[in-house]
């Protein structure tokens, strides 16, 4: 295989999915921890944004919002992919998928509806992605925002959009297969997956 067919071969939907479901392994463990446990540990800083009053958070809280957002993304990813190959059969990813927005890419995909709680944790987790999940400031300071602290209502919800693109992802390629555009049989062994 050529340096581009490789690229390509790694680009195709499933390899979107296997990322995404290792780093849910690595999701499960914290959520597991924090449902399971009475005892997480905690972390108290002052906030700047509240007259330096205490913050106190779950020292999972940044991971899970990070983690989560890592796998959607990669879900998300897939499905354009999969809708479209040219967005990165000529060797690089193009523009439209060049972004850690969720909503962007979810705009980019057909046939996926989300409800309104669904939207609201992926707004949560387009700003957990490139700021508060990995950084204590954004790039610009317009864009300070409060963090958040980890929830059950938003592990549960997190789960729904988890399987929904899952089984988008299992259905679309079940039904249509794809192909890379670039040669026959590049990607065709990627054309189904047995859950």
């Amino acid at each position: 295989m050529t340096k581009l067919e490789i690229f390509v071969t790694k680009c195709a939907p499933l390899y979107w999915l296997f990322t995404a479901e290792e780093l849910k392994f690595s999701c499960d463990l914290i959520t597991q921890n924090y449902l399971s446990s009475s005892k997480i540990h905690k972390f108290a800083y002052p906030d700047p944004m509240n007259n330096n009053a205490l913050i106190l958070k779950d020292g999972i809280s940044r991971g899970f919002y990070l983690i989560a957002g890592l796998i959607i993304e990669n879900l998300l990813k897939g499905i354009c992919v999969l809708q479209d190959s040219k967005l990165i059969n000529s060797g690089k990813i193009h523009k439209p998928i060049i972004t850690h927005n969720l909503n962007d890419l979810l705009d980019l995909i057909n046939g996926l509806n989300l409800n309104k709680n669904e939207l609201i944790l992926i707004k949560k987790l387009s700003e957990a992605i490139p700021y508060w999940g990995r950084y204590p400031i954004p790039l610009i300071f317009d864009n300070i925002k409060n963090e958040i602290n980890i929830s059950k209502s938003d592990i549960k919800c997190f789960e729904k959009i988890y399987h929904k693109l899952v089984n988008k992802i299992n259905k679309d390629l079940i039904k249509n297969g794809w192909q890379s555009g670039i040669k026959d049989g590049i990607g065709s062994i990627l054309n189904y997956r047995c859950l």
